[in-house]
């Protein structure tokens, strides 16, 4: 990483200004322990313009203050700048906005407009996915009147593409433990019916166990999301899935010390 307010980006390497882009420069902060904060300034429209430079701006602000203040966002000024992309990442993985992060981007928004620059996004890197205050139309509101709320009215786009990313793991995680429930509930019927001992060995019921809080740790990681979707149904659903294999785990090991 480049040291502070030193963009890597020169006339030499210049980038196209397209989402896939800005997107791919700011990936690499998900892999950091601490909160980052990057400045991106462009030179005309998204497509046809051309990302001008990345500045690493750091923490080195108030407390509660995740983003530039004036004097920092004066610096990458120049008279060839158009528009500035503001982002930062959250090392807890979580991407959903905070409160301050509501409060920030309207400061932000005002810094932009005292310079006649436009102020194109703010955009937050989380472990799995970006929350773009553009894409979820949340630049057009007034975030200061809204921030101690909005995180509990809003629905974001994203929370949605998140368990659509995430669908396919659920998936699977599920399968595998019916499939297992069921092999072990034949296996217990059968070995009662033969007067024997179930052939089920302790490392089958380790990773039953592990499969277990899998489940339960996956859900618990995505309850927020899956509250703000307003995916009422299928946070029912998983939490009886979870109920039940719960409910199992009881039965198969009581049968097991049989």
């Amino acid at each position: 990483m480049r040291a502070k307010n030193e963009s890597f980006i020169t006339s030499a390497n210049k980038i196209k200004f397209t989402k896939e882009n800005v997107l791919a420069l700011l990936t690499p902060l998900r892999t950091l322990d601490l909160e980052e904060q990057v400045v991106i300034t462009v030179k005309g429209e998204e497509g046809s313009g051309e990302i001008l430079s990345m500045y690493y701006i750091g923490k080195d602000r108030k407390e509660g203050q995740v983003t530039p203040d004036e004097k920092l966002f004066e610096k990458v000024f120049t008279e060839d700048v158009t528009g500035v992309i503001v982002s930062h990442n959250h090392p807890n993985g979580n991407g959903f906005p905070s409160t301050n992060d509501f409060g920030a981007t309207e400061c932000d928004k005002q810094i932009c407009d005292n310079h006649d620059v436009a102020f194109i996004d703010h955009i937050i890197v989380g472990a799995k996915y970006f929350y773009s205050f553009k894409d979820e139309k949340m630049l057009d509101c007034d975030l200061n009147k809204y921030k101690k709320v909005a995180p509990k009215w809003y629905r974001p786009k994203v929370a949605v593409e998140a368990l659509k990313d995430d669908s396919k793991k659920y998936l699977t995680m599920l399968e595998t433990m019916v499939d297992s429930m069921e092999s072990y509930k034949e296996e217990i019927s059968n070995s009662k019916k033969e007067n024997r001992q179930p052939d089920i060995s302790e490392i089958d019921i380790e990773v039953w166990r592990n499969n277990l809080s899998d489940l339960k740790d996956f859900y618990k990681q995505h309850s927020k999301i899956l509250n703000i979707a307003k995916a009422k149904s299928l946070q029912k659903s998983m939490k009886g899935f979870i109920k039940k294999f719960t409910k199992f785990s009881k039965e198969l090991e009581k049968n097991i010390k049989a």
